[in-house]
């Protein structure tokens, strides 16, 4: 199974500093993410440094594990809760008027099917699509944020990454079809455990 392609035009989705590796909130540079085209897996988010070039480009995994590093005071829930929330409205919302644009005439199951599917690739894991009644499991065959957390060290906001990365799929399923419900496993995840995204109507 897959989406309805995206055409769309390249844009800026997000802007935010970087924090410094010694988890004191620094600001040393920016990431600045766009959504951008892949010529091999088409429509896809990348987090990109200005002047920096290819080698400073990061999946959307690593995009949210930089953000999740920039929140202070996080182990208090309410605002690791709150920063969760911040990333995917701001995110989300750019994401989402980008397909309302690409997509004018398409249904809401299919702006719905290519925003995932957009979003899934942007995390750079393996994925299948399952249509089973009135669900879609999204099957991916390892965790993205945990790979992206191992190859690049940023383990120490891991749990926050996965609730920033439910709550952005969340945001953009109630824009784009509110009858549908999403759901996503939270940490942890035993060592090479995959993750599956369900979506179905919602009850």
């Amino acid at each position: 199974m897959g989406a309805e392609p995206l055409d769309m035009q390249e844009a800026l989705l997000l802007r935010y500093p970087i924090a410094s590796g010694d988890m004191k909130f620094i600001e040393v540079n920016q990431r600045d993410v766009y959504l951008r085209h892949d010529p091999t897996s088409g429509m896809v988010l990348r987090g990109e440094i200005p002047d920096c070039g290819p080698g400073c480009y990061a999946d959307l995994g690593q995009v949210i594990l930089e953000y999740a590093l920039t929140c202070e005071d996080c182990e208090d829930p309410l605002r690791s809760g709150a920063h969760a929330e911040t990333f995917a409205k701001n995110l989300g919302a750019s994401f989402v008027t980008k397909i309302q644009k690409g997509m004018p005439g398409a249904t809401p199951a299919a702006r719905v099917a290519a925003a995932l599917e957009c979003l899934l690739r942007s995390l750079k894991v393996p994925f299948t699509a399952e249509r089973a009644g009135d669900e879609t499991r999204y099957v991916m065959d390892t965790c993205p944020l945990c790979e992206a957390a191992e190859q690049t060290g940023m383990r120490g906001r891991v749990a926050l990454a996965h609730e920033a990365l439910d709550e952005l799929v969340r945001f953009v399923l109630a824009i784009l079809d509110p009858a549908l419900d999403v759901q996503l496993p939270a940490t942890p995840h035993a060592a090479g455990e995959g993750l599956e995204l369900v979506i179905s109507p919602a009850r």
